[in-house]
């Protein structure tokens, strides 16, 4: 996924509904780990949280998103 964002970020320019696109960028800027990854990833969880907000998967990906940049320990 972290190696492949780019091309899914293409994918998405295209075709902003794309789900499964969406969710391995996701998956993927928050495995790359760095601070501007993981503000990336957090903007695309709230985009597509806004966009499809009807599919459960995306709102549990901005949870998971803002778990990782506040975790609750």
């Amino acid at each position: 996924e972290a190696a492949a964002c780019d091309y899914y970020e293409r994918a998405l320019k295209q075709l902003p509904l794309l789900h499964n696109a969406r969710n391995n960028l996701i998956r993927g800027l928050m495995k790359r780990g760095s601070p501007q990854d993981h503000k990336q990833a957090l903007e695309h969880a709230n985009l597509s949280a806004g966009l499809q907000p009807n599919v459960p998967e995306m709102q549990y990906q901005l949870g998971v998103v803002l778990h990782e940049k506040q975790p609750w320990l």
